[in-house]
């Protein structure tokens, strides 16, 4: 496991309080009990840790953990590639 999924996980089970396995293939709302508060709470304080922004519309597609784990990577990335251009 990569530190992004790491950290991604440590953050859902923080948010979800629960002690539920969290797998690539969960659904987030379904399996894992997230609603539009806790989303909001999962989307922010990734944005806050990873230092990135993530659109409305990237956001409205994430349904499972592995969406939520290559979108963050996504755009990690590409906050990356960003900061070392001058």
């Amino acid at each position: 496991m990569n530190p992004i999924q790491t950290l991604v996980d440590e953050l859902l089970l923080q948010i979800t309080k629960t002690r539920k396995t969290i797998s690539p293939n969960k659904l987030l709302v379904e399996d894992l009990g997230f609603d539009s508060l806790k989303m909001m709470d999962l989307m922010s304080t990734i944005e806050d840790r990873l230092e990135i922004a993530i659109p409305l519309a990237e956001a409205t597609r994430i349904k499972t953990v592995a969406d939520l784990y290559a979108a963050v990577a996504k755009l990690a990335s590409a906050a990356d590639k960003t900061s070392l251009t001058p």
